[in-house]
């Protein structure tokens, strides 16, 4: 999906937030400080992102991407691609309906917010692609299991935890425009398609919401959701 350019954050909902040294010890600080005892820290968010870049670089060198990048992309794969995308959004519209019932507070707030931005995307593509619902589109295996996995999270998880889910794919996208933009590329007739999706720094106001909310995260439950979500960032651009 074409990543959000701006999301909804509001700023009434910081909570006092914290990070983790980057050497792993673990103790808890003010995120305001950039230093302690000369240890540099990391926040939540930015300790999950780099724990993915196995699997983010196996999603550059996938098929789908080193078709784009020269433009000679098989356009039925690019086909069955866009339609799968529909379907994502539109679940993830679904996923996000299904925690926002079970939140409360500002996690609920944000969640309500994030729906409408959702649906509003989701319209704009079901318009575009003529998809009059996702029972329309026959998947493949690889998103099944992908949205399978987004509302179980939204149906057995703290809904804080369906906020986690939504950053791996919003990030993940405007980066993969980042390393494939070099003198190389052509993209041929998928330029204007990538500068439309591979591009956005939305990702940065969801990750500013978790981190001040890092109170109420489980790491481990957070990373557990972080790399199966990007593992099924891999599998949706791999399978076509």
């Amino acid at each position: 999906m074409p990543r959000l350019k701006k999301r909804f954050y509001n700023e009434s909902m910081h909570l006092t937030s914290y990070r983790l040294y980057s050497d792993g010890s673990g103790t808890a600080v003010n995120q305001n400080e950039d230093t302690i005892d000369g240890h540099k820290q990391l926040s939540l968010t930015e300790a999950l992102w780099l724990g993915t870049e196995r699997e983010r670089r196996r999603v550059l060198d996938t098929n789908f991407i080193q078709g784009l990048k020269t433009g000679k992309l098989d356009p039925i794969k690019f086909g069955v691609f866009s339609f799968e995308d529909v379907v994502y959004c539109l679940k993830t519209v679904e996923a996000l309906r299904s925690a926002s019932l079970r939140a409360i507070g500002d996690v609920k707030e944000y969640l309500i917010h994030s729906i409408e931005e959702y649906q509003t995307y989701s319209k704009s593509l079901t318009e575009l692609w003529r998809v009059s619902s996702p029972d329309a589109v026959t998947l493949g295996s690889s998103l099944s299991k992908y949205i399978a996995y987004h509302l179980k999270v939204a149906h057995k998880m703290e809904p804080i935890y369906t906020v986690v889910s939504l950053v791996p794919c919003e990030r993940l996208w405007p980066w993969i425009g980042e390393q494939i933009k070099d003198s190389s590329a052509t993209f041929g007739v998928y330029r204007d398609w990538i500068g439309d999706n591979f591009t956005g720094d939305g990702y940065k106001d969801v990750e500013k919401f978790l981190n001040e909310h890092e109170a109420i995260i489980d790491k481990e439950k957070a990373k557990q959701v972080y790399d199966t979500c990007m593992d099924g960032e891999f599998g949706f651009f791999n399978a076509p």
